[in-house]
């Protein structure tokens, strides 16, 4: 299973010319911006899973008011959900093993990295992830 998986990963950041490795990839964006997309395999419910994610920023400057705004954005993500990992505010999707569709998970892959840079820019004004 864990062949299959990376391959639909791996077979995307190729096809996209993005440096691929089992848990991360390097996603260039327009401005000489760039966003990492990290990859976590893991169990739920007895099925394997991916889980992307990209950080946006430190968590800590997430005050009642940014929360808010968070989950207001959460509505209106055409895919992932904004969430807070450790001590940072990330978007993340998680995909089903077996239902992992190439053409899926590329236009995923790049809108993950293309929101999480607009966020960043957005409310931390830096390109650091």
């Amino acid at each position: 299973e864990r062949i299959l998986m990376l391959s639909v990963f791996e077979s995307v950041c190729k096809a996209k010319n993005w440096k691929f490795s089992d848990s991360s990839t390097n996603v260039p964006l327009p401005n000489d911006r760039h966003q990492i997309l990290y990859f976590e395999k893991h169990q739920e419910a007895g099925e394997t899973m991916m889980r992307v994610y990209s950080i946006i920023g430190g968590s800590d400057i997430l005050d009642e008011q940014r929360m808010l705004t968070a989950l207001n954005i959460n509505y209106r993500l055409q895919y992932g959900a904004l969430a807070v990992r450790e001590d940072k505010l990330i978007l993340t999707e998680n995909f089903l093993l077996r239902d992992a569709d190439e053409d899926e998970v590329a236009q995923t892959l790049v809108y993950i990295a293309n929101q999480a840079d607009q966020y960043e820019k957005l409310i931390y004004g830096i390109d650091r992830n």
